[in-house]
């Protein structure tokens, strides 16, 4: 555990993207209530601003908060603005670096009882249709049955470039010790990470 880094450090390295005059909620503090009230099932910006409210103690345990908490249109607006590439490579290493962390308590006396699976597949996004006549939008996805989280995604073009992205996630990915798992259009052996 001495190398994991939480994720309440990793918010801390993301750059900024508003001018100083514009800020008076640091993204750091806007980030770690998204974080938080996701985590706790709250995935509207109005209940992400009415759940850090109502903990408000609990909040400034972690970030001073010294202007009070966003309104939901802030912490919406604040989110839009952030670098959607940077936050999902942020993402990314600490799924990584969580699962390397299970894996390797888990890799102890029993390493037979690593029953982590990934699931790796396509979906088309219901909901994602920005306007008419536009496709919907495609993501490949690896899911952790032990988890229950995604571990790393990559958005495609459309279902048929869903061979091409599956290898982009994989080397997202820490995966040692875990079964992988695809339908039969991801079961081709360019396909295996690039360290297999």
């Amino acid at each position: 555990m001495a190398n994991y880094t939480p994720m309440i450090i990793r918010i801390q390295s993301l750059t900024e993207p508003r001018s100083d005059i514009h800020v008076t909620y640091p993204l750091s503090e806007v980030l770690f209530i998204v974080y938080v009230s996701v985590l706790s099932g709250y995935t509207t910006w109005k209940g992400m601003a009415r759940f850090a409210k109502y903990n408000r103690n609990w909040f400034r345990l972690f970030f001073p908060y010294k202007f009070g908490f966003p309104t939901s249109h802030t912490i919406r607006t604040v989110c839009s603005l952030i670098d959607p590439e940077s936050f999902t490579q942020l993402f990314v290493d600490w799924v990584s670096d969580t699962v390397s962390e299970i894996n390797a308590r888990k890799m102890g006396p029993h390493p037979e009882k690593n029953d982590n699976v990934i699931a790796i597949d396509g979906k088309a996004l219901r909901g994602s249709r920005p306007a008419k006549g536009k496709k919907l939008v495609h993501m490949v996805c690896a899911y952790s049955s032990e988890l229950k989280l995604i571990l790393g995604f990559t958005p495609v073009d459309k279902k048929s470039n869903e061979i091409t992205a599956i290898p982009e996630v994989l080397n997202m990915l820490v995966i040692e010790g875990a079964l992988i798992t695809s339908d039969a259009m991801g079961c081709q052996k360019k396909n295996l990470p690039k360290d297999h």
